[in-house]
């Protein structure tokens, strides 16, 4: 963005036909999109973040419900810790 910023500020360059009827942004301007960028950043981050709360309160398409199996399914994957079939072998011999 700073980039753009200084692209932005600096054009036109010269050496362009003069029929190119360009201008560059004023203070206010590139002020004006500097506030922009973050205040839209922010109200979508956090309309994105409600929306998500409120599609798991309702379980919307069962989105809740998958989500706990998934967690279910990670912690039956992982097992015992190495330790613990240790100590069950040792049991065992």
């Amino acid at each position: 963005m700073v980039v753009s910023t200084v692209l932005a500020a600096a054009w036109p360059f010269h050496g362009f036909k003069k029929s190119l009827e360009l201008e560059s942004l004023n203070a206010l301007q590139l002020l004006f999109v500097w506030g922009y960028e973050p205040g839209m950043f922010l109200v979508q981050g956090t309309s994105k973040y409600f929306f998500c709360q409120t599609l798991l309160a309702y379980d919307f398409e069962g989105i809740k419900t998958s989500a706990a199996l998934k967690a279910v399914r990670a912690k039956e994957l992982l097992g015992d810790s190495v330790e613990a079939k240790v100590d069950v072998l040792e049991v065992i011999v």
